[in-house]
């Protein structure tokens, strides 16, 4: 357990030296909240998004219990996603996640050759979701039209067909073109992202 422990601690708890400047597209604009409360049909879109058969969190409620008794359950999340909203703060126990190691292949004595998942709360989930969703409708009207990753209806066929169009651009007009592809190892878990 002590070694799972140090092996956690060492990918995970890893610093980085934060960018705190105001990126261009967001430093002239007010700071402003005019997001509308959360409405309980977001709650509902959100319960109804929570995968079935999932191990639960730390709390223990599995996510078929969020959508067993529909309407009182729906209000019960509402009004608590309301409050979390509005007083800017997560329950402690939805900040705490159980993290388990699966075996991906090679030696499975050591540590490097699992990957590990962290189960948190279904509840938590919900809110989540509404953020997320909340999120994705602001975040489409930023994102540059190039960039495809973790944005639906965009994939890597796109991607490489657009690559292999401005390849034979620049063949054509006899222009150095120069690519860089990446494979970070543990890049979920450790890439800088702002970096990147």
């Amino acid at each position: 357990m002590q070694r799972w422990s140090e092996y956690c601690s060492d990918l995970y708890n890893y610093e980085l030296q934060p960018d705190l400047s105001i990126p261009s597209a967001t430093r002239d604009q007010p700071e402003t909240d005019d997001s509308p409360p959360i409405q309980k049909s977001e709650v509902e879109a959100a319960v109804k998004s929570l995968k079935l058969g999932k191990a639960p969190g730390v709390d223990n409620i599995p996510s078929e219990l969020l959508e067993a008794d529909g309407e009182e359950v729906n209000n019960i999340l509402t009004a608590l996603c309301q409050r979390i909203w509005n007083e800017k703060k997560l329950p402690t126990e939805w900040t705490k996640s159980l993290v388990i190691p699966l075996p991906k292949k090679g030696n499975l004595r050591l540590c490097n050759n699992y990957r590990t998942i962290s189960l948190i709360s279904h509840p938590s989930k919900v809110m989540l979701r509404v953020i997320l969703n909340r999120l994705k409708t602001k975040a489409e009207e930023i994102l540059a039209e190039e960039q495809a990753g973790f944005r639906a209806g965009r994939s890597t066929v796109e991607q490489i067909f657009k690559c292999r169009i401005l390849i034979e651009n620049h063949m054509q007009h006899q222009r150095d073109l120069f690519h860089n592809f990446i494979d970070f190892k543990k890049a979920f878990d450790r890439v800088w992202h702002d970096g990147l």
